[in-house]
């Protein structure tokens, strides 16, 4: 017997099929992405309390800020309650925030509730139903962390075009920029200024703008024309640079411009006054700024290149999380 299918036929049998397969493929891959985020262990209270000590580690709570107080008598499957202090820059907010990335992948419930507006909160933990964690977030405005300050420097902007410098320029973050008196650091410092960055002016030998060019065979009357024209047009700047590598500090012009700086009480530092995080890769730039930050004497304002600074965001975050904060230069004194 022979069977006879027209094209519609075939087409809306094999339109069929192919949405039937997409279907199962998506509930395949719902599938394995849940038991990937499943832990292999069951969940036990146990488990649920070391990740939670974990988290608050990385709030740097003092030890006597997070206590465990026990419970008289059964209640579900604990026998304590935490009673976290929380300090007044800590926002309970932001510590919801990270519970909730914290067990986001496992199949728990959470749940929270303010018995004080801005004050004391209550979150459980359930798993099927069973209550497995509790913990009351009390604010404690008498108490604060020890706070570090921190600050990035961005170098090498003008390896950026125009649409990298204007992205790099509006993010929120808090940074300084160098610049290198040019046509195109006018652009740069004017938004720099306009989303709240810092900027400071670096002569070294790449100054080639007639208007800004320093060179000994210039008169004097050249030479402070020159000059006047960096302080009037980058005002501004919250330091003036010079880098002691290039031939423009082994020059007489150098010993001239100290000079003119010095009568006018303005800052003229080396650029290696400033610190900089010395990685083998982006990977480890990380790690380097957590080591420094661990320790107190270490200056803490930092020359990175944007690249390196785009890598460090996750870690500014972590440090944040911590309780550190990172500011603009010149509210770290530029670390000097």
């Amino acid at each position: 017997m022979k069977f006879f299918f027209s094209k519609t036929s075939v087409l809306t049998f094999l339109l069929g099929v192919s949405i039937i397969l997409l279907i199962i493929n998506a509930i395949l891959d719902r599938v394995i992405k849940t038991d990937n985020l499943t832990p292999q262990s069951p969940i036990t209270v146990q488990y649920l309390n070391k990740e939670f000590d974990d988290l608050l580690l990385r709030f740097n709570l003092e030890k006597n800020w997070a206590i465990k107080k026990k419970i008289k008598g059964k209640y579900d499957s604990l026998s304590f309650v935490y009673s976290v202090k929380l300090p007044k820059d800590l926002p309970i907010a932001l510590v919801l925030n990270e519970v909730n990335k914290k067990f986001y992948s496992l199949p728990v419930k959470l749940s929270s509730n303010e018995e004080k507006i801005n004050k004391n909160t209550i979150l459980k933990i359930l798993y099927k139903n069973i209550l497995m964690l509790k913990a009351e977030f009390l604010v404690d405005t008498t108490k604060s962390r020890r706070l570090i300050n921190f600050a990035f420097i961005l170098k090498d902007l003008d390896n950026l075009n125009k649409n990298e410098i204007d992205k790099l320029l509006i993010t929120s973050e808090e940074f300084a920029i160098i610049l290198v008196p040019t046509s195109t650091a006018e652009y740069i410092k004017e938004k720099a200024i306009e989303n709240r960055k810092e900027y400071l002016i670096l002569l070294n030998d790449d100054i080639d703008d007639q208007k800004y060019l320093l060179e000994e065979k210039f008169s004097k009357q050249r030479k402070l024309g020159s000059l006047r024209e960096i302080l009037l047009t980058f005002k501004e700047a919250k330091l003036f640079l010079y880098d002691e590598n290039s031939n423009f500090y082994k020059s007489p012009i150098f010993g001239f411009l100290k000079k003119e700086f010095a009568k006018r009480k303005l800052s003229f530092i080396p650029l290696s006054k400033f610190h900089t995080l010395k990685a083998e890769g982006e990977n480890e730039i990380s790690l380097v700024l957590n080591s420094y930050l661990s320790k107190s004497w270490v200056n803490n304002t930092f020359i990175v290149s944007q690249k390196e600074f785009a890598s460090l965001l996750p870690a500014v975050e972590e440090q944040r999380i911590k309780g550190n904060k990172l500011v603009l230069p010149s509210e770290n004194k530029f670390g000097l």
